[in-house]
């Protein structure tokens, strides 16, 4: 017998801060986030390609 789990809505009413979440592991963190119900802060250089209604952004450059 095989067990799905339903991730959806997990993170509801959560709020979530991704560093660097525009691109690579970042991105994919804050796309998960996204899909579990979280809202989604992302700091980073550059502005994400696609903003939603549960992401934010920040801009922020360390160097």
């Amino acid at each position: 017998m095989v067990q799905e789990f339903n991730f959806n809505n997990e993170l509801s009413g959560k709020i979530a801060l991704v560093t660097g979440g525009t691109k690579g592991a970042g991105k994919a963190t804050a796309e998960r986030l996204l899909k579990a119900g979280a809202i989604v802060i992302i700091t980073a250089r550059n502005r994400p390609e696609t903003e939603t209604e549960n992401l934010h952004f920040i801009s922020a450059d360390l160097s």
